[in-house]
């Protein structure tokens, strides 16, 4: 019954919770149903508002600048919140470039619409940039955006004249490679056109020498590459700088067998330490095979003797050194003797050296030549004068025996110690002289010396005297020298110039015996002073002076810049370049270097390439030519009218007052077209560069310079002005025009910023020399020097000497009254022809001078004839024909410039001058000479070659002597001496010929 009712009770629960639970999901269902409905209005007011704001964004999408920059969406079309918000630039006046560049950055951002831009730039404008907007807009001057940033780029960018191209190749490092990088980087932003490689060329032509060699390499393609290397090579640099602060170790090893090596001739004392690390070099240690085998047998190393193993290392020799330096004393005195840094007490000398060093001593020293790293002064022992050779070479100080016994020096060690010349050979000194008061242009030292016989000079001071003298500035080119001794400058000044010695001093030489003298004589001629500038012409200078300065940086472009036009089909022309010698390169690195830095050119990556020649200038230095001779003959040559030296003699009638200019370095004030630069390209041994400027050389160089000319002076030629190439003719009638002829002159000049060399012009003048011509206010004549070959010629005893001597004299006819009557038979082949045909030049050398002939359709126009002096007179036979073909296209370049013309020579060897390999110096210094000339070599035998024969063998007066005084003595003549002393036979034969009885004639002599 219990279960019963239990049974009963669960099951009403179970009915009670079953009709519960339904009627909560019943109410559930409801809520649920009304929560979707709640679900989908949401997503539909969704849904219109995306689309109503994508709608939005797509139609005013330039005006959310100011809120940040566009909402974007992701690939279902849904917005994103906004992730970048962009503040404007504002600019204040500086670094205009890089606030153009943020600003391009944010239009392109945020889709800018052009025509909202400058409202927009107008509210970021501050300080003086705002000043500058307000204004434009204020006068209407506000254009559209190109022409506002033309504006803003000249209001606040760099000086229009500034070149970022020439900039960036006159940019040398001077700090770090990280201040370097962002120099150039500043720079080579503005260049937007210049080529990656162009740029990487530069990036490493412009850094230190230490680092520049080191990263050319390893070839760098990049810039990036190229500064990661310049940074690791400068941080090497850096740790080699460090001093060494590890301490000495003392331990001892088996001293090698290291063989000491002198001190060359040529070093420089240096008051920086060398940090160069220069490794030994190992002897390479080879092993038969069988060797080997019986190593690889027996388990040892190939390198040394010990066991092999996994992991075995050879044990390397060491060598330890300790070196000891005892230093004699070197004390300078003042003027009056007394030391300048020594108590009164202290010892003037110290002891010997421990160990003792072989004395050495150039070769330069010991025979008296000059050498680039010595230097001459004059100085004085007690009241004796005495040159001084002051010498990097010698490891000590020498003096004369000749000096030592005038000042009556004791010696102190009469040891003969060796001393070694800079040849390897050994000469023994006579002694040790110490403590020798040597007066120097004021100041006073104290030197030790050796006594060794010198020739040249009387005393040596080598680097025993140059070490005490602390750091020294010495300057070989000024011949300066300068150190500090207790606060007090000491300042050298060495000897120049050649010595001069009194005709007494010649004959007591020549009364030397064992002396072998070479003397010159040389004809001194004393140059008229240089013709004194008017007044009023001085006055009017002063005013101009600008466009007689050295011009800096490259001409400006003009409408003649130089034009290299090649034959179709032409490839690019790329010629070896030639072998020099040795010292010739440092001169082609320092020449290269000074053209990079006056911006004449730049590094090259042109597949054009000519070589180089070094070529000495009468003054001692070197010029570098390039040879376009290759280049020249693959160029379609210009026709431009050269002027005939004729048709402008002619337009001088009436003229009385001169003046003439002469422009500085003329073809470089012209610059090459851009697409033509890379023909220019030349190579050297370190390096590919290209001109910029139109260099010489060229085949149509003259005549874009004539037409250049010209152009400047168009409206001017032939009223008051003659142009020929560089040489520029002003005349006038009175001085009063002259003055404000030369005004327009030097007006015409600057605007076209040409610049003339005030050395070599002349001005206000009755009379000047003008290509070849003395032209004065009655007329032209002849040159006085060009006449005398005429005065001096012998009277003619053949038909070949008086066609010889017609010839001559016919160039000058014009100036001759009624010539023609007394040649008139000769006429025809004396008459000039017209200037348009083409020229002939027949030349040829004989002992003693050269002569040439000037020919036009085989008739003579001019003659020429030179004597042959000093060492020309020694040249070979091809030196002297060369030397006769340069010196006349010289000589007539003002009638052979632009045009074509055939040379003629009986050496056949000069035919190939244009196709043969310049190898000689020689050939180098005067092929550079022709270069730029139009004209091809022919033979002529020289039975045929008769005019310019005759010109050769016409003697002028040598006015320069060479004499040789010779003197020898030999030893076997005074012992012949003495034993015909001690000899009874002589001595009969001597008495018997005091006495006239000799039967068989004897001659005594000596």
């Amino acid at each position: 019954m219990a279960e019963g009712t239990r049974l009963k009770d669960l099951q009403e629960g179970f009915t009670s919770f079953k009709r519960s639970t339904e009627s909560q999901m019943s109410t559930f269902g409801v809520e649920l149903l009304a929560v979707r409905k709640q679900l989908d209005i949401m997503m539909q007011q969704f849904s219109s508002l995306a689309a109503d704001l994508k709608k939005e964004n797509t139609n005013q999408s330039n005006n959310s600048e100011n809120k940040g920059g566009p909402q974007m969406m992701n690939h279902s079309g849904e917005l994103l919140p906004r992730s970048v918000r962009l503040e404007f630039p504002v600019f204040d006046g500086e670094d205009p470039h890089a606030w153009l560049y943020k600003v391009k950055q944010f239009f392109t951002f945020h889709n800018t619409l052009p025509e909202h831009r400058l409202r927009l730039v107008s509210f970021h404008m501050v300080g003086k940039a705002l000043i500058w907007f307000q204004g434009l807009d204020e006068s209407g001057l506000l254009g559209e955006w190109e022409e506002f940033v033309n504006a803003l780029l000249i209001r606040f960018g760099p000086c229009s004249l500034e070149d970022p191209l020439e900039q960036l190749i006159r940019l040398r490092q001077e700090g770090t490679v990280e201040e370097y990088k962002s120099e150039f980087e500043l720079i080579a932003n503005r260049l937007r056109r210049l080529s990656k490689m162009d740029k990487l060329s530069c990036f490493v032509s412009g850094l230190k020498d230490d680092i520049r060699l080191t990263v050319k390499m390893f070839n760098p393609t990049n810039l990036l590459t190229a500064y990661r290397l310049a940074r690791i090579q400068e941080e090497r640099v850096s740790l080699h700088k460090k001093p060494n602060t590890r301490p000495p170790s003392f331990h001892y090893t088996e001293p090698a067998h290291i063989k000491y090596q002198p001190p060359q001739s040529q070093s420089q004392p240096t008051t920086e330490p060398n940090h160069s690390f220069n490794k030994a070099v190992v002897p390479v240690h080879k092993i038969s095979p069988n060797q080997m085998k019986i190593r690889r047998e027996k388990g040892l190393c190939y390198h040394c003797d010990s066991k092999w193993h996994p992991g075995h290392r050879c044990n390397s020799p060491k060598l330890y050194l300790i070196e000891e330096v005892v230093e004699d004393s070197i004390e300078p005195l003042n003027d009056t003797g007394q030391f300048l840094d020594q108590p009164e007490n202290k010892e003037l000398y110290k002891g010997e050296m421990a160990l003792q060093q072989t004395p050495e001593i150039s070769l330069h020293a010991i025979i008296g030549s000059m050498n680039p790293k010595t230097m001459r002064v004059k100085g004085k022992i007690g009241n004796q004068w005495v040159v001084i050779l002051i010498d990097s070479g010698s490891t000590h100080n020498f003096l004369d025996p000749a000096v030592l016994s005038r000042v009556h020096i004791p010696l102190v060690d009469e040891d003969k110690i060796r001393v070694k010349v800079a040849n390897g050979e050994m000469v023994n000194s006579e002694g040790k002289v110490k403590g020798v008061n040597v007066s120097v242009q004021g100041s006073c030292f104290l030197v030790d010396m050796y006594v060794l016989v010198l020739t040249g000079c009387d005393m040596v001071l080598g680097v025993h005297w140059l070490q005490g003298l602390g750091p020294i500035l010495w300057n070989f080119k000024e011949l300066t020298m300068q150190f500090t001794v207790q606060q007090t400058v000491v300042q050298l000044k060495g000897l120049t110039g050649s010595t001069w010695i009194e005709e007494g001093h010649i004959h007591k030489c020549s009364q030397m015996e064992s002396k072998g003298i070479i003397l010159q004589f040389i004809e001194q001629t004393t140059k008229p002073q240089a013709n004194q500038i008017p007044e009023h012409i001085q006055k009017l200078l002063n005013d101009y002076l600008d466009i007689f300065s050295t011009p800096k940086g490259l001409p400006p472009t003009r409408s003649h810049d130089h034009v290299i036009n090649l034959q179709p089909g032409t490839n690019p022309i790329s010629v070896r370049p030639y072998r020099y010698p040795y010292f010739q390169k440092d001169e082609i690195e320092k020449i290269v270097m000074e053209l990079l830095d006056s911006g004449v050119i730049r590094p090259s990556q042109s597949p054009y390439s000519s070589p180089v020649l070094l070529v000495r200038k009468a003054d001692g230095s070197w010029r570098l030519c390039v040879d376009y001779r290759v280049l020249n003959s693959a160029t379609i040559k210009d026709k431009y009218h050269i002027p005939v030296v004729e048709e402008l003699l002619d337009e001088l009638h009436g003229a009385k007052v001169f003046s003439k200019l002469d422009l500085r370095s003329g073809y470089h004030q012209i610059r090459v077209k851009p697409e033509d630069i890379p023909k220019t390209a030349f190579r050297t041994h370190e390096g590919h560069y290209e001109f910029l400027v139109m260099p010489f050389g060229l085949t149509n160089a003259p005549s874009t310079f004539q037409s250049l000319m010209n152009q400047v002076f168009k409206l001017y030629l032939r009223k008051f002005i003659l142009v020929f190439f560089d040489d520029i003719l002003v005349y006038s009638q009175d001085a009063v025009a002259h003055l404000n002829h030369l005004k327009i002159t030097f007006d015409a000049l600057r605007q076209h910023q040409l610049f003339a060399k005030m050395s070599k012009c002349s001005f206000g003048l009755a009379e000047v020399s003008y290509l070849g011509h003395l032209i004065y206010g009655q007329g032209v004549r002849a040159n006085p020097e060009k006449l005398k070959a005429m005065l001096d010629w012998p009277t003619p005893r053949s038909v070949k000497d008086l066609k010889g001597f017609l010839g001559l004299t016919g160039y000058y006819r014009r100036f001759i009254k009624g010539y023609g009557v007394v040649a008139a038979k000769l006429t025809e082949l004396l008459k000039k022809e017209d200037f348009h045909s083409p020229f002939a030049i027949e030349c040829d050398a004989s002992r003693e001078a050269i002569g040439a002939v000037l020919m036009q359709s085989g008739k003579p126009i001019a003659f020429f004839n030179k004597a042959l002096k000093g060492r020309a007179v020694s040249m070979s036979t091809y030196e002297k024909e060369f030397f006769a073909l340069v010196s006349v296209v010289q000589k007539w370049r003002h009638y052979l410039l632009g045009q074509a013309f055939v040379v003629k020579t009986d050496h056949q060897s000069l035919k190939f001058l244009l196709e043969q390999r310049v190898g000689t110096t020689m050939q180098q210094k005067w092929i550079s000479k022709v270069l730029g000339y139009d004209f091809v070599v022919e033979f002529k035998k020289g039975r045929e070659n008769v005019v310019a024969d005759a010109l050769s063998r016409q003697r002028e007066e040598i006015t320069a002597t060479l004499a040789v005084i010779s003197l020898p003595s030999w030893d076997w003549v005074e012992e012949i001496k003495t034993l015909y002393s001690g000899d009874p036979i002589v001595q009969g034969l001597w008495r018997k010929h005091q006495a006239g009885d000799l039967s068989i004639p004897y001659t005594v002599k000596n």
